[in-house]
């Protein structure tokens, strides 16, 4: 009889813990709701305001806003990211668009590259980044030569 109060009393503290945490998501979602209604009622010169002045009375624990990741808006890239990649199709240098090495072909130049030296055919089968359009002439340029 003691082993079954041990397991009801177990269960009832798991179930205690469930219903907590749904109640305190549901706080925070209204209070996140509250929030965003706030501000998109004020107009954009007050709303940043309307909402810092808020925060303190919308969450009950507390919360004050200053734990908040950065927006990621506001976030900066690393790196740059290219406009094109310079690689081969066909035994042509080809210019190449699109995210993660660029799949989509913006223009086969008629430059071929079979007669390049091996170093450079290898360095255009892993793709060249491109940033700019001043970068790109002066690489078709170099290769053209």
């Amino acid at each position: 009889m003691q082993r079954y109060m041990i397991v009801f009393t177990t269960v009832c503290c798991f179930i205690l813990a469930g219903i907590n945490l749904y109640l305190n998501y549901r706080l925070y979602n209204l209070a996140r709701t509250k929030a965003e209604a706030q501000i998109s009622e004020a107009n954009a010169s007050e709303g940043a305001a309307v909402f810092s002045s808020n925060v303190d009375s919308i969450y009950a624990d507390g919360f004050t806003g200053k734990d908040m990741p950065p927006v990621m808006a506001d976030a900066k890239p690393s790196e740059p990211v290219p406009l094109y990649f310079l690689g081969t199709k066909d035994g042509y240098i080809t210019v190449f668009y699109g995210p993660g090495g660029g799949t989509a072909v913006k223009e086969v130049t008629g430059l071929p590259a079979n007669a390049l030296p091996f170093d450079e055919k290898l360095r255009l089968s892993q793709q060249i980044p491109v940033y700019d359009e001043k970068q790109l002439a002066k690489l078709l340029q170099d290769y053209g030569s």
